[in-house]
C-alpha cells in the first residue's frame, strides 16, 4: 500500500485508526474499508448480500440450540 498523507487518513474515519491497522496488520478487510472510504472504490457487496451471507449462520445458531429445528431464514428485502 503507498504511503498517504495525513488528510487522507483522517477521512478513513476514527481518526484514522482504521488505516494504521491497515498498515499494522495488513487486515484484508480492514484494508479494503478503506481503499472504499478513501479511494471511492465500489462495495464488494450490499447490505442485502452481506445479510444472505449472515444471516443463515445465526439461524444456524438458534437452530442448534432448539436441538437441531428446522428454523426458516428471513430475507431482508422483505423488511
Amino acid at each position: 500500500m503507498a504511503k498517504i498523507g495525513m488528510d487522507v487518513v483522517g477521512a478513513c474515519g476514527r481518526g484514522g485508526s482504521f488505516r494504521t491497522a491497515c498498515e499494522a496488520c495488513g487486515d484484508v478487510i480492514i484494508r479494503a474499508v478503506c481503499d472504499i472510504k478513501t479511494e471511492g472504490l465500489p462495495k464488494a457487496a450490499g447490505i442485502h448480500e452481506a445479510m444472505d451471507m449472515t444471516l443463515p449462520g445465526l439461524v444456524s445458531q438458534e437452530s442448534i440450540l432448539q436441538g437441531g429445528k428446522w428454523l426458516p431464514v428471513p430475507d431482508s428485502r422483505k423488511w
